[in-house]
């Protein structure tokens, strides 16, 4: 499966550099997952508030992450644990599955009520940020196939391909 893919990356990754650099990047991806498909989930916790994750991996901040640039981006590595980060992988994982698992075809072409933004803004998981705060209307933009198709897919690859560069710049 693609998740199972991206566990491989985040462990390849994790094993040869054994550094919290590219710690965002997963945070990030996460979030952004846990955010994309809580919109058609209203009734359900999200696994980062039910798991005390923001916590555990001593996140300073409750948002998808986009709104970091830079050094920032650097700082807010180094705060994350790692094991706990990749403990919240695994539970991200196992709650989009089972979300996974009860749409039916129909719910792939629902799009999403114009409600379910107001929803996703009460939960502060996006910053207002101007770098951060397209990411709401993008997403509510979006059919359920849409949003599948983009955490699951293209975003991973993008990440782990800019992890991948960054790792080869080190080593060079």
């Amino acid at each position: 499966s693609f998740t199972a893919c991206t566990l491989y990356s985040w462990s390849y990754l994790r094993a040869t550099l054994n550094t919290s650099l590219f710690s965002w990047f997963y945070y990030e991806i996460l979030e952004n997952k846990l955010s994309t498909f809580f919109i058609p989930h209203q009734n359900e916790e999200q696994v980062f508030f039910a798991g005390n994750y923001q916590e555990r991996i001593h996140s300073p901040i409750v948002t998808t992450g986009n709104e970091l640039v830079g050094q920032q981006i650097t700082d807010f590595s180094k705060r994350l644990d790692l094991d706990a980060l990749y403990s919240y992988m695994f539970e991200v994982r196992e709650s989009t599955e089972n979300m996974l698992e009860q749409l039916s075809y129909d719910d792939l072409k629902r799009k999403i009520p114009e409600e379910r933004k107001g929803y996703l803004e009460s939960l502060d998981v996006v910053s207002k940020q101007e770098n951060a705060i397209w990411l709401m209307d993008y997403w509510c933009r979006k059919d359920i196939r849409g949003l599948i198709q983009m955490p699951l897919s293209r975003h991973w690859i993008m990440h782990t391909e800019a992890c991948l560069r960054i790792k080869d710049r080190i080593r060079s």
